[in-house]
């Protein structure tokens, strides 16, 4: 009843809208987005619940071309690393091996073929990441590491509450926090830069 009072065809704030509301906050990370495609890396954003840090995302992901990145989006988070894993192997058509060893060789290899063979950046969107268990995070600077640390062949996306940027700048996460290469926060309404190589 309101939509017709109001002259309007969708609720406003409503999953199904294809265009979002934006203060500045989406263009600035549309900005700092678009920057891990040409430098792919980590990047980190938090904000509380309900801010639309992932339907930011949702809209930024909707206009990559196909032929040069594959989005993998993941919320499942409350499960066991290897399960992580398997999951994202799952999503880029890999059988998943049982042992995490071999889990990890063939979606790296699959990775760097992507990358080398097709052209591909995979695009990794870990959301409700505050509930990933330390052992990923732990794991997580390794996984990444392509040819002696020289190549990054992929970006990943952790999204998540305030809570787990505190939790990753604790000492056990270092070796991850050093990797982070764009950290954005949504409060409320404003989305603030806090690392931003290019800035």
């Amino acid at each position: 009843m309101y939509r017709q009072h109001f002259g309007i065809k969708a609720a406003p704030l409503g999953k199904e809208q294809s265009e979002l509301w934006d203060d500045g906050a989406l263009a600035c990370l549309h900005e700092c987005f678009q920057w891990l495609l040409q430098s792919p890396g980590l990047g980190l954003l938090t904000g509380e619940a309900g801010v639309g840090k992932t339907a930011a995302l949702r809209h930024l992901t909707q206009g990559l071309n196909p032929h040069r990145y594959q989005t993998i989006y993941l919320a499942e988070t409350d499960f066991g690393r290897t399960d992580l894993y398997r999951s994202l192997a799952m999503a880029l058509g890999l059988e998943p091996a049982y042992r995490r060893a071999q889990l990890w060789r063939d979606l790296k290899a699959h990775i760097q073929e992507l990358a080398d063979n097709k052209q591909l950046l995979l695009v990794w969107i870990i959301d409700e990441a505050q509930s990933l268990p330390p052992e990923f995070f732990r794991d997580l600077p390794a996984f990444l590491n392509f040819a002696f640390d020289s190549r990054e062949l992929m970006t990943v996306w952790l999204v998540g509450h305030p809570c787990l940027a505190h939790a990753l700048s604790r000492a056990p996460y270092a070796a991850l926090a050093g990797r982070i290469q764009v950290r954005a926060r949504h409060r409320t309404r404003t989305l603030c830069r806090v690392d931003y190589p290019c800035a």
